[in-house]
């Protein structure tokens, strides 16, 4: 996942939610289509890294950086800005930002800005940049700031923020990020190679200074990470993010490479510290998480927000495998209620976590300081199959200081149906219940506009009731489960909602329920007499208030499902040893000659049951005896030329062992007259002894053991017999001769010639 390009987009309005455990019911697309913004009909460049500030009084200030040739920028990348009067609606063109834009050399990189406000009239902006000011500071990148007064329509000379500007010539200074406390403090925090004059390591490590005058001056820089002193030179402290818990106190997070002696183990993890001195030292730095003193999973670009009364929100992408589909990124996300001193335990954030096989990453979390946080980011996962395999900006929100999340939902209103890219997303809050969202996108909005990099604009409307999914554009299969999402305010439209199918012309066709819970969102199997319908749409209206009611705002359409598991498909007990018959449906090309088929157990793939079998929609297995029993198991059958035609059992199976199981002879072996041959079996359920007995085409030919313990094994020399397939064992309890078990067939075979 990279950073690019910018998007802005405004959502009005905090989506109600209702009660859960994990997962608030209400969310929605709340978005009219988004239009462009400033010169991205005639630029030719690349913007990317939006950051977003608000005053909560309906301004709003974004900058990015782009190496577009405009303004007399020139080809180097430099910092531009754009401010909104009206919570994001109306945007200004375009400005740049950094003072020397003009005059810099084509080879300076200025880049990654972020931006903040105190609330009272004063915004500061910090990026790095390889400009050297004339030869006064070294080629490295250095943090550099401007400071405005009047909104965003002026700014600055650019100066370096960083204390060691003029001696690392050769010491990096990158990934700025910059807040106000409200109450006259500022802190900045980023990446530093430098070893602040040998007290610290050369390696990667997070930095702080501070400011009490606006952004006017700065502190010398502090190291912020607490083991930064002592850690190796490959122990990267990376991607530092900060929010003001209150007046003076401050919440770090950042991902770090540092395993502290072991304790974490190679992988990345999230790390945070607190200051309550306005960040003049810091607390030891700490895992966010206990699981990662155990876990061997990459947790990678972390987010924090905290509001006045000192709950902070801190979400981050991680890979630690959360279902059956293996370890795609998702979002994870803990909260404190005490300033940052103490968190809860990691839950995903992101609802389609277990399910999902796209990678979500790039989180932000804000909130509106009334009671809301809005998260938002970049996922590839494609919800219920109405996105696509592209990354869309998707996005939560709790009204209980992170506790619970309502369902993701595409933020961009043309996720279902474009194929570019949208990553990277910031949010902020315009004021309270109003959002402002940026991010990268390489849409043409509809051939509107170039489809390069490009910023672009939306905002959103308030609604009693308002179709979220299907809304437009969707191709769902038949016979899928896919869900009918919407929003709306039970205290409006009541707590119970009908769902209805028109066509395209609204003629009503019949309804999917009458009577279902006003909880946002409801599972629809697909129905087969639907299939090819390309003009359906979905009308969902109060169950007390008929008039309350909302259409889906274009239609979607319904296609064959390529292949669909039919067995296992949930709740089937199979006994290890025995043969059970894998089934799917085909329809269609897709698929194409030949599948995979796999096992898993919960969130961990098991193992392949066959690497490549006729798609013939049946294959044989014979369970494998070694496996372990459980009520997780699921089959995946998939494709073998195109990975993503798959499907997976849509609920859990069983294997359990048989009270007895023989596991000797194997299917189809040969054993010789003369050889000593050993049975196994296994027999949990039998009592202290068995017996052992041989057969051949159904007939019982004798005992081969009358009286044996039941160990498991038993040595058998294999006596004159006719030489032939079709041979079977029978070990049975001594006591009860109804518990008992066949081998597979085998053959026995006459000893070559020495």
């Amino acid at each position: 996942m990279t950073r690019q390009h910018v998007y802005i987009a405004t959502l009005i309005g905090t989506v109600l939610v209702g009660t859960g455990v994990a997962r608030e019911a209400y969310a929605a697309t709340l978005f009219h289509a988004a239009e462009a913004l400033g010169y991205s009909t005639l630029d030719s460049g690349t913007e990317g890294a939006v950051s977003l500030a608000s005053d909560g009084q309906g301004v709003v200030v974004a900058v990015w950086h782009s190496d577009a040739n405009l303004l007399g920028a020139g080809r180097d990348t430099d910092i531009f800005a754009s401010r909104s009067l009206d919570g994001g609606r109306a945007w200004t063109e375009p400005a740049l930002l950094n003072s020397y834009a003009t005059s810099d050399s084509s080879m300076d990189s200025d880049l990654e800005p972020c931006i903040a406000t105190d609330g009272a009239g004063t915004w500061v902006v910090v990026w790095d940049s390889s400009h050297n000011l004339n030869g006064t500071i070294g080629p490295d990148p250095d943090i550099f700031v401007a400071r405005s007064t009047d909104n965003g329509a002026t700014w600055s000379a650019a100066k370096p923020l960083n204390s060691t500007a003029g001696v690392d010539f050769f010491a990096g200074d990158q990934g700025a990020r910059v807040a106000s406390d409200g109450a006259g403090g500022w802190l900045a925090v980023w990446e530093s190679g430098y070893d602040l004059g040998g007290t610290v390591g050369t390696d990667w490590d997070v930095l702080a200074a501070r400011s009490t005058d606006g952004g006017i001056t700065w502190s010398n820089a502090v190291l912020l990470n607490s083991n930064g002193a002592a850690d190796s030179q490959t122990a990267y402290d990376l991607w530092p993010r900060i929010d003001a818990a209150a007046p003076g106190q401050w919440v770090a997070v950042w991902e770090s490479l540092d395993s502290f002696d072991g304790a974490l183990g190679a992988d990345w993890d999230i790390l945070y510290a607190f200051s309550t001195n306005g960040g003049e030292t810091w607390s030891e730095a700490l895992p966010v998480a206990d699981e990662f003193l155990i876990d061997d999973a990459n947790d990678l670009w972390p987010t924090v927000a905290c509001d006045v009364l000192g709950r902070c929100v801190i979400a981050w992408a991680s890979q630690l495998p959360l279902d059956r589909y293996g370890s795609d990124w998702d979002i994870m996300v803990v909260r404190s209620a005490e300033a940052g001193n103490v968190w809860t335990a990691p839950v995903a954030l992101n609802s389609n976590a277990v399910g999902d096989w796209g990678d979500d990453g790039y989180p932000c979390v804000a909130t509106d300081g009334f009671g809301t946080w809005t998260a938002v980011w970049e996922s590839a996962g494609d919800i219920e199959g109405a996105l696509g395999p592209d990354a869309d900006v998707l996005y939560a929100q709790s009204v209980n200081a992170g506790e619970t999340w309502t369902a993701a939902s595409h933020l961009n209103n043309r996720a279902p149906v474009d194929t570019r890219d949208d990553v990277a997303p910031e949010i902020c809050a315009a004021s309270p219940g109003q959002w402002v969202a940026a991010w990268p996108t390489q849409d043409d909005l509809g051939m509107t506009i170039e489809n390069d990099w490009d910023v672009v604009v939306a905002h959103s409307i308030e609604a009693d009731m308002l179709v979220s999914t299907p809304n437009g554009g969707e191709l769902w299969p038949v016979a899928a489960t896919r869900a009918i999402t919407w929003a709306a305010d039970p205290a409006i439209v009541g707590d119970y909602v009908r769902i209805g199918l028109h066509d395209a012309n609204r003629a009503f066709l019949g309804w999917l329920v009458r009577r279902t819970p006003n909880d946002g969102a409801y599972k629809w199997v697909v129905p087969a007499e639907l299939r090819g319908a390309s003009d359906l749409l979905i009308r969902i209206q109060s169950f007390d208030a008929p008039e309350i009611r909302d259409y889906g705002d274009a239609p979607f359409a319904v296609s064959a499902v390529p292949l669909t598991v039919t067995a296992p498909n949930g709740g089937e007990v199979w006994q290890t040893g025995r043969v059970q018959w894998i089934t799917w449906d085909v329809a269609g090309e897709l698929t194409g000659p030949y599948v995979r088929i796999g096992l898993h157990r919960g969130n961990r793939f098991e193992r392949w049951l066959a690497l490549r079998a006729p798609n013939a929609g049946v294959f044989e297995w014979l369970v494998n005896a070694d496996l372990d029993p459980g009520d997780d198991y699921y089959v995946r059958v998939q494709s073998y030329y195109y990975r993503r035609v798959r499907d997976f059992s849509d609920a859990p199976f069983a294997v359990e062992a048989g009270p007895l199981l023989i596991t000797a002879p194997a299917r189809r072996a040969a054993w010789e007259i003369g050889s000593i041959q050993t049975i196994t079996w296994r027999g949990p359920g039998a009592g202290d002894h068995v017996r052992i007995g041989l057969h051949r085409a159904g007939a019982f030919l004798g005992w081969i053991n009358l009286r044996t313990p039941n160990d498991g094994t038993y040595d058998w020399l294999v006596p004159e017999l006719s030489p032939g397939e079709g041979y079977r064992l029978r070990v049975q309890d001594y006591t009860n001769r109804d518990l008992r078990d066949f081998s597979h067939r085998f053959s026995i075979l006459v000893p070559e010639e020495p």
